[in-house]
């Protein structure tokens, strides 16, 4: 069976061209005039006699604008409401900001509160009022108060520094060791980035940056006593978009890269702190007066008569 091939006419063809050239014509015209008529509205609804929107007034101009009433608006001496006119006479609030900030301190400071966590106590907490107070780690000097992306936030702590916290609710905080870190907190601390480089997916960095026992040694061993209570402080970072990798720029605790595990230098620091509480309790244990301190060697020098004292905590 032999088909036979359509002939296609130039009338064909011409008439094909014709309505891809119009089309395209016509498409390119409502882009352009689509985005020129918008930007145009205004001018375009008013000559053509066009109301893109209607003003209904209600009411006799006395009513209350504040559909959502805020707890902190201020008002006069007798409690009552300060309204504000608008330039149409119709009547507002002000907000009252400074009592809304003292109450947004409360409710952060009370979330901080729920939201920490006490692991154990051996007899350690509540801290009495003139308990002393040995501060150990440069997040002591370096505190972390929030993550990062959605979880920063802008703290300006009420006393400044955990010291003064402290010191503000009676305890006697050890300020020859905070000088000791405040001195060379410039060349510790934490620390964290990013490796813009495929090989590392582009993942965050962090490093600790403790200060090692042999930077406070000397400090801790003269003036911590058996009636201090030793507090070491530790802070990590994380966050939106710079979430925990084990890309750690510090020697970690067995070996491991994991952010939250504690580096080396943290531990060395709590090793030393319960060697030196158990050169005091040896002390305790054979008898000291309240001049009582351990050497070097971890031994205990104590004086006669002996005298009760208590192990630090």
């Amino acid at each position: 069976m032999i088909r036979r091939r359509r002939k296609t006419t130039p009338f064909v063809r011409s008439v094909w061209v014709m309505l891809t050239v119009f089309f395209s014509l016509l498409l390119v015209f409502l882009c352009v005039g689509t985005s020129i008529a918008k930007d145009n509205a205004a001018p375009i609804n008013s000559m053509f006699g066009i109301e893109a929107s209607k003003k209904v007034t209600t009411g006799d101009g006395d009513e209350d604008l504040d559909w959502y009433k805020s707890d902190y608006i201020e008002r006069d001496a007798s409690g009552e409401i300060v309204y504000m006119p608008d330039g149409n006479g119709n009547k507002t609030t002000n907000r009252d900001d400074a009592a809304m900030r003292r109450n947004s301190e409360l409710v952060g400071e009370q979330t901080a509160v729920e939201g920490s966590v006490l692991l154990w106590n051996n007899d350690a907490l509540p801290l009495k009022s003139g308990a002393k107070v040995s501060m150990f780690g440069i997040a002591s000097q370096k505190y972390m108060f929030g993550g990062s992306g959605s979880g920063q936030v802008d703290v300006t702590p009420v006393h400044g520094t955990i010291s003064a916290a402290l010191t503000a609710k009676g305890v006697k905080v050890n300020t020859k060791l905070e000088e000791r870190y405040k001195k060379i907190a410039a060349k510790y601390g934490g620390q964290s980035g990013y490796t813009n480089t495929a090989a590392s997916n582009y993942l965050p960095w962090f490093k600790v940056g403790e200060v090692p026992y042999s930077e406070i040694k000397d400090v801790a061993e003269s003036t911590v006593t058996a009636d201090d209570t030793a507090v070491m402080i530790i802070s990590r970072t994380a966050g939106e978009d710079f979430d925990i990798s084990e890309d750690v720029r510090d020697n970690m605790v067995g070996g491991v890269k994991n952010y939250l595990e504690l580096s080396v230098e943290e531990a060395g620091v709590l090793e030393n702190l319960q060697a030196l509480k158990a050169a005091m309790q040896l002390c305790s244990s054979t008898g000291s007066s309240s001049k009582r301190r351990a050497d070097s060697k971890r031994r205990c020098s104590c004086s006669t008569p002996p005298t009760r004292c208590s192990s630090p905590r």
